[in-house]
């Protein structure tokens, strides 16, 4: 009989910890990408210390929730989120304000996806 309520103490905790975990990744991933868009505009207005500093306030939210990130996501787009971060900082360097800025929201969008995917949603069930 232990037995069985503990299966469904369980199978009662499963749901709990899924929309725990659905509001803590939307809520983790949205200031990166929110400091990664203003960081674009700001490339484009050729404010490179503004788009510097939200570059590196980006960079250091995502490496502060990577490791929970990477617990419960597919780890191919973290690998490219990486990837994309590294080359704004060349584009940031030799200050090429296009690229950054695509780059910049080609990464935002990213990181939101990643925040996305574990919405409970239609289209994440089918």
């Amino acid at each position: 009989m232990k037995r069985i309520w503990t299966g469904m103490v369980l199978l009662a905790l499963l749901p709990v910890l899924g929309f725990l975990l659905q509001s803590a990744m939307d809520n983790l991933h949205t200031p990166a990408a929110n400091a990664l868009e203003q960081a674009s505009e700001a490339a484009l207005a050729e404010d490179w210390y503004s788009a510097d500093a939200l570059l590196a306030k980006a960079q250091q939210l995502w490496e502060k929730n990577y490791d929970l990130t990477a617990a419960v996501a597919d780890h191919a787009p973290m690998e490219e989120v990486d990837t994309l971060f590294a080359e704004l900082a060349v584009y940031s360097r030799r200050q090429e304000a296009v690229h950054f800025a695509s780059t910049g929201v080609h990464l935002a969008r990213l990181i939101r996806a990643v925040g996305e995917a574990h919405r409970f949603d239609l289209r994440n069930i089918l």
